[in-house]
């Protein structure tokens, strides 16, 4: 059945690890942020 609908098959697994892929990097915050440590500790 998917050889008579290949564009279905294909689109719907590259939009979606579009949208994973997407989401998890825009959420991350620079290490600089994450690990930030007082000036006067240190």
């Amino acid at each position: 059945m998917s050889s008579l609908f290949p564009t279905e098959t294909n689109l719907e697994k590259p939009i979606l690890v579009a949208r994973a892929q997407s989401s998890t990097t825009e959420q991350m915050a620079p290490d600089c942020e994450v690990m930030a440590t007082d000036p006067s500790f240190g």
